[in-house]
């Protein structure tokens, strides 16, 4: 009786045993040598198996599950691990994709997305009968780009904007019963570095490469350049960090040149410009820095030439002939001195207010009257909108005569683009999360000469970064 029992509880052990060992095998995510150990233990105890009994089954589990993972090893390795578990369309693929070439492997994506509110509210002249221009927009702007190295020393990029071309603006209406509205070529550059202090740049550009009088990740007042123009031709950079350094004190010196293509005609020569930048960083204790720079703009092909196009609306404001053959041609040059500049203040109230700086920037057209222009302001907040509660504030007044710079770049949202405008720009943001801010945008503006006709407009934009 007790041989039969004992018999038993050794085919039970048995069994049991031999359930635990091919759940170890073949369910990897639990383990039970912990509790092996304990059964094997409590069968000893109890004398229904002895020690080496025990001890024999332990060994010929683990001998076993070793056995099954060098099976499956030497599987992976002879099939290949890619291959175990893929559909045959997967095993069938070209090697461009299974092993895609560096410049695919290098390739970085970006875009951005801004929701608009935009109010817009112009006086009529003082003589005219006409109503007010007022108009209530809803609005957005798309954009997206992708960039790779091709080489260690060259890099391509591309970006595709909403809009229909318009130079200075990306922006697309609510408006025509849901029109479906249009994609343009926003930026496709090639960038060749062949040390770290040069880089040339060639093709429709990113940016502008000309530095104006914003060194953080504020807007800039946009007295001259428009930031959303992406300038056609060749730029380049000179760039020496620290190229004297003394305790606390270094100074990075730049050099910006560009030439830049303005149109093409079929006959006579065409417009073009040239830019040449230098300019300095001067850090103090890393935390006071002044960058300024002064620039020569030369333009060709403008001077009793047609109008250029993109002209703003509601109409051009340079200075043209007003008769004689040359009826409606540009009266001046454009060659102009311009002097930019930002002297900021990193930290000095890290947990309330990160930064703070003041800038400024002048122009001088050298072949016109009503000739100069000038900005100043203040920036105070967060270097970024990178994360919930960054904040950002700036405000700038601005004044550019009628003939201090061609009328197709200024900033288009300061009295719609024109020169012959004076006025206060007032700009706020918050971070509400990773990548995505709210801000808000209010101008005050007027012209200069002739009858007074103020404008008031208002943004309230939603941006996402992706």
């Amino acid at each position: 009786m007790q041989e039969r029992k004992s018999k038993k509880y050794r085919v039970f052990v048995y069994l049991f045993t031999m359930f635990l060992v091919v759940s170890t095998i073949f369910l990897p995510c639990r383990s039970f040598a912990g509790e092996m150990e304990i059964l094997l233990d409590k069968l000893v105890s109890k004398g229904v198996l002895t020690k080496s009994e025990a001890e024999s089954i332990a060994k010929e589990m683990k001998e076993t599950k070793e056995a099954e993972k060098g099976k499956m090893e030497g599987e992976t390795a002879k099939t290949g691990a890619k291959e175990i578990g893929s559909p045959e369309w997967v095993k069938n693929l070209p090697d461009w994709i299974v092993n895609p070439p560096d410049w695919i492997k290098n390739m970085k994506f970006s875009g951005d997305l801004r929701l608009r509110y935009d109010m817009l509210e112009r006086e009529p002249l003082e003589s005219s009968t006409a109503p007010d221009i007022a108009r209530n927009r809803g609005r957005f702007r798309l954009r997206l780009g992708a960039e790779t190295q091709i080489l260690d020393d060259v890099k391509v990029g591309f970006g595709l904007a909403s809009g229909n071309g318009n130079p200075r603006s990306a922006n697309q209406t609510f408006d025509s019963e849901f029109l479906k509205k249009p994609i343009t070529i926003d930026y496709a550059f090639a960038e060749y570095k062949p040390v770290k202090w040069l880089s040339i740049l060639a093709g429709k550009l990113k940016t502008n490469p000309i530095f104006r009088d914003s060194s953080l990740g504020f807007p800039t007042s946009g007295l001259i350049w428009d930031p959303d123009i992406t300038p056609e031709g060749v730029a380049v950079g000179l760039n020496y960090p620290a190229l004297l350094k003394l305790d606390v004190v270094s100074l990075d010196v730049f050099m910006n040149n560009a030439f830049f293509i303005l149109d093409e005609f079929s006959t006579g020569r065409e417009p073009y410009m040239f830019v040449v930048q230098p300019g300095f960083n001067l850090k103090i204790m890393k935390d006071i820095n002044l960058k300024t720079a002064v620039a020569y703009y030369q333009f060709f092909g403008i001077k009793n030439k047609p109008l250029l196009g993109n002209q703003p609306s509601p109409g051009n404001t340079n200075t043209l002939f007003t008769s004689g053959p040359l009826k409606g041609n540009y009266q001046f040059n454009y060659d102009a001195f311009v002097t930019s500049g930002e002297l900021g203040y990193v930290t000095p109230f890290p947990d309330m207010v990160p930064y703070v700086g003041v800038f400024g920037e002048f122009i001088r057209n050298l072949n016109a009257t009503h000739d100069e222009g000038w900005t100043g302001g203040a920036r105070v907040g967060s270097p970024s909108l990178a994360k919930f509660g960054d904040w950002q504030l700036a405000y700038a007044y601005r004044r550019l005569e009628r003939d201090a710079w061609p009328d197709i770049f200024p900033d288009d949202d300061f009295y719609q683009g024109q020169t012959n405008a004076k006025g206060h720009y007032l700009w706020g943001a918050f971070g509400l999360a990773k990548n995505i801010s709210t801000a808000v945008t209010y101008y005050h503006t007027a012209n200069i000469l002739g009858e007074k006709q103020p404008e008031d407009r208002l943004f309230v934009d939603l941006q996402l970064k992706f």
